[in-house]
């Protein structure tokens, strides 16, 4: 089934639209980090929603909270 979605799976609207290609559960389990650390949820969190035995997994993900540094200077204001 999930293959089948992702076969006819598009993004953009009317004209626009373009099909996604080959979409696999990992790729959404990287988007799902991705966005948790893009929103400020700590690594430590992520590493225990993804199940990471070790942060330093997690830490690939640490490069896309870049967004995490305008908290920082804004706290330090």
């Amino acid at each position: 089934m999930f293959v089948a979605a992702a076969r006819v799976a598009r993004a953009g609207d009317g004209e626009s639209a373009r099909r996604l290609g080959p979409v696999r559960p990992h790729d959404l389990r990287h988007t799902y980090a991705g966005r948790l650390v893009r929103a400020g949820i700590p690594l430590q969190q992520v590493q225990k929603l993804l199940g990471h035995a070790s942060i330093r997994t997690t830490q690939r993900y640490a490069s896309l909270g870049d967004s995490q540094w305008e908290q920082v200077r804004a706290a330090l204001d």
